[in-house]
């Protein structure tokens, strides 16, 4: 199959897919929505001037002459849009079939409430032919929002479950050792974690945090981290290749998430496949994978205060550790092995490919 995805090239997700499809045989082509191409797709640009993430999304229907020239020039088996607030209205507006449309979180939930965002969601999910979901909660906000229930595939990306897992210590003393692997933005809450962390210092409790992403906030965090008097308890190290993150894994004893708004989030999967101790921030989306007590902790979105005292209870936990790790790499293996999850997505386009 020649399978084409329209996206933006710098989203994290998507080399997961080109080389899956890549390694099962498909040629795969990437039309991209910014600057930034894809090792191993066919690369086709149809970015329109300088891209700003957070500021430049006005920008996205600018795109639509070059992505139409684009899309039936390529004429590939399947049109795959990710992100349904911008590829995914704009490979609605193509009228190309197949057309999957996938939805990873915000664009859902934050759109969903935006009045110019809501009728992109509406164009999308009424002209696509599939509307694959990430989690329960976006398949409900889907629902809620006119997609047909028998368009909707609920299916997360997953990750590389082999890799990920293996030995690793389980420290019953010492700091607690800390590990974000969130993009410095927004969405993801840096901010809470930066707080709570200062709280959780003012108790007496003692700990290293690694944030390993970078992003827009970095440099506002780092100020926050020397008011707050925490900077020499923080590492910043601005990113990490794929390659890194095992290590990084192992080196840590609790993962912790401050997201307001998620899909099912790849970071968490990571982390409990990676024998991690989650700390995450109570949404509908964490709340699919953590049951409080049980495999790791909840806290209350946005709340410093609660952060912090989550983290006290999940150092007080050390003895449980172990029994949480089992428990949350079965549970990744079972509904988030990439593999797993992305042969259901193949057998989805073929069954599309063939009907077409």
């Amino acid at each position: 199959m020649h399978i084409c995805f329209l996206a933006r090239g710098s989203f994290s997700h998507l080399p997961a897919f080109v080389e899956f499809f890549r390694r099962r045989g498909h040629r795969v082509s990437l039309i991209h929505l910014d600057p930034f191409p894809v090792e191993g797709a066919e690369n086709h640009s149809a970015a329109v001037g300088a891209f700003d993430p957070i500021r430049g999304k006005w920008k996205f229907p600018l795109h639509f002459p070059r992505v139409l020239w684009h899309v039936w020039r390529l004429r590939p088996d399947i049109l795959h849009a990710h992100y349904a607030t911008s590829a995914g209205m704009l490979g609605a507006l193509t009228g190309f079939r197949p057309l999957v449309v996938t939805c990873h979180g915000s664009d859902v939930v934050l759109g969903g409430e935006d009045l110019l965002r809501r009728p992109a969601l509406r164009v999308a999910f009424a002209r696509a032919n599939v509307v694959h979901v990430v989690s329960n909660d976006l398949r409900d906000r889907a629902l809620s929002m006119g997609a047909a229930s028998e368009k909707i595939l609920v299916s997360n990306v997953g990750v590389p479950t082999n890799g990920l897992s293996g030995d690793r210590p389980f420290r019953d003393s010492g700091p607690l050792q800390i590990l974000w692997t969130r993009k410095l933005e927004p969405v993801y809450d840096p901010v809470t974690l930066i707080e709570g962390l200062a709280i959780f210092k003012e108790k007496g409790s003692e700990f290293v945090c690694t944030i390993a992403a970078g992003g827009v906030l970095e440099g506002h965090l780092r100020a926050l981290a020397r008011r707050r008097g925490i900077e020499p308890l923080l590492r910043f190290l601005g990113g990490f290749e794929p390659s890194q993150l095992r290590t990084l894994l192992m080196s840590a004893d609790v993962y912790v998430t401050c997201a307001v708004s998620d899909g099912t989030s790849l970071s968490l999967l990571e982390a409990m496949a990676g024998g991690l101790f989650p700390v995450a921030a109570d949404i509908p989306a964490n709340r699919e994978w953590v049951v409080p007590g049980d495999n790791g902790l909840l806290f209350p979105s946005g709340n410093a205060r609660g952060l912090a005292e989550v983290l006290e209870a999940a150092g007080s936990m050390r003895s449980r550790w172990r029994r949480a790790a089992e428990r949350n790499r079965d549970i990744v293996r079972t509904r988030g092995d990439r593999d797993t999850n992305m042969s259901e997505l193949e057998r989805m386009y073929r069954r599309l490919a063939t009907s077409r």
